[in-house]
Parts: C-alpha cells; sequence; structure tokens
C-alpha cells in the first residue's frame, strides 16, 4: 500500500487563536498554540504542544472571508471555518500573530489559497 501523503505546509507559526463570535462583556479567549496553513487542502492546521501530530484541522470554505481587523494590525479573521472530524456548525475563527508583518504575510496566503 501506498504511503499517506503527508501534506506540505506553506507557513508555520506560533500565535494566539480564537473561534466563534467575540462575546459582548468580556472580549476574546486566546489560546496559544503551533498553526500551520496546509495551502492545498484549504486548511488551518493546530499541532499539539511540542508534537508534529494535528491537534485540530479547520477548513475554511470557498465563501470564507478573510478580513483583516481595523482595530489591530496583528490580528485576521476568517468569517467561516469548519473543524474538520468534528460535528459542529461553521464559525468564525480569529488568529492574533506576534507582527504586523507576520500577520500580512498569512493574510496573503490565506487569501490567495
Amino acid at each position: 500500500p501506498a504511503a499517506p501523503v503527508r501534506p506540505k505546509f506553506a507557513l508555520r507559526a506560533e500565535l494566539r487563536a480564537s473561534a466563534g463570535p467575540r462575546p459582548y462583556f468580556f472580549g476574546r479567549r486566546w489560546t496559544k498554540g503551533r498553526w500551520a496553513l496546509d495551502a492545498t487542502a484549504r486548511e488551518l492546521v493546530r499541532f499539539a504542544d511540542e508534537a508534529d501530530e494535528a491537534d485540530s484541522r479547520y477548513a475554511f470554505p470557498s465563501d470564507c472571508a478573510v478580513q483583516a481587523s481595523k482595530e489591530n494590525t496583528k490580528v485576521v479573521e476568517l468569517t467561516k471555518v469548519i473543524e474538520v472530524c468534528a460535528n459542529s456548525p461553521p464559525t468564525s475563527l480569529t488568529l492574533k500573530f506576534a507582527t504586523p508583518r507576520e500577520c500580512a504575510t498569512w493574510t496573503r496566503a490565506l487569501t490567495a489559497a
């Protein structure tokens, strides 16, 4: 049998993420993690701590908009993602990067995927 094809990640980064809409009173709950972009499969992959095993995968369909934050140059939001292998409805996913430059690089790559 053929070996499974390993994804080729376009980008990797340590960043903070927040799924779902922002609560009105409390702001966002950010979770730190290691992420990668699989542009071929149109998926964002979150890795388990200190491992190369994927912890979660989020597919972003063609009707998902990639929006840069107007308030923070280090934040980008994907308006519609679907957690792969989970029985949950589509939601938004917000990514917060260490620098505005890194955010801009990821925004371009997500838009092009």
